[in-house]
This record gives structure tokens, C-alpha cells and sequence, in this order.
């Protein structure tokens, strides 16, 4: 799937591409525009094929199986739909509104209280995904965190 020629309006398997929201040098995720459903949604488009890295690919797979795993929380996306690697990838998941960690980062300075508040509330979720009866994932970064304060 190029990349290029997608954008709002274009359709992936019934799937209506809204607003662009972010593009990063694995994926691009769009949110879904259409009928208001249960969630919010949004879709993540791995960059893959010629002159892309080969890890994307391995990427994409760990997230689908590591989402498809997880039972429904409030700490991680839903995941809703997905594509196959080999013919339309895509994931289709809950959007989680909030602040990527990634951008509290880009607010340097930050106070001293502030950065425990949000390391304790970062903990204090990865340590009540086992007793939730979900694996807590190892794979907790600046991008892939969010907080939903703002």
C-alpha cells in the first residue's frame, strides 16, 4: 500500500481515512471519519516495500499480536480490525486521547514533582496489567505511553 496516495477521504476496507494525525518513520495513523460508533477510532498504516526498513515489518506484527492479546482496558488501545501484512496492512483501534509522554519531554524543563507525578502514574498502570489478567507490555516508551491528562 503506497503511503503517498493515501489521505482523508481515500477507504481501506470499508475503513473512511479522516485527519492525518501523526506520520513517523514506521507508520502513518489517520483517524476514521463515518458513522459514530462505541469508540473513537483511528488507523495506523505501517510503512512498508521498496526503500522502507525491514524492521517495520516485524514491527507492525508485534503490535497487532501484542493489542489482539490484551483484554479490553483502560491502560492500552482496543484493537478493532486489521489487515493482513501481505495484502492491506492496517490496524484499526481505539484512539486514546491524551499526551504522549514524548511531548511532556519537549516541555523541558519540568518540575521535579511533575516528572514523579507522571512516573508514578506510569508505574502504577505496567504493575495492574498482570493483576488485571494482562501481561504488562515491555515495550513502555516516550512515544508509546500516554497519559490522558493534559
Amino acid at each position: 500500500m503506497d503511503l503517498n496516495s493515501l489521505g482523508p477521504g481515500s477507504e481501506i476496507d470499508g475503513f473512511c481515512l479522516g485527519g492525518l494525525l501523526h506520520t513517523g518513520s514506521m507508520a502513518a495513523i489517520y483517524r476514521l471519519s463515518g458513522p459514530d460508533g462505541p469508540l473513537p477510532l483511528i488507523i495506523k498504516i505501517p510503512r512498508l516495500g521498496p526503500g522502507e526498513r525491514a524492521v517495520n515489518v516485524v514491527a507492525f506484527e508485534v503490535c497487532r499480536m501484542v493489542l489482539g492479546a490484551l483484554a479490553q482496558g483502560p491502560h492500552h488501545p482496543t484493537l478493532v480490525a486489521f489487515g493482513d501484512v501481505e495484502t492491506t496492512p492496517y490496524l484499526v483501534m481505539e484512539h486514546v486521547e491524551g499526551v504522549r509522554l514524548n511531548d511532556w519531554v519537549e516541555r523541558a524543563p519540568i518540575a521535579p514533582e511533575e516528572i514523579a507525578r507522571l512516573g508514578c502514574r506510569t508505574g502504577s498502570r505496567i504493575a495492574r496489567s498482570p493483576r488485571a489478567g494482562r501481561r504488562a507490555p515491555r515495550s513502555e516508551t516516550n512515544q508509546r505511553a500516554v497519559s490522558n491528562e493534559r
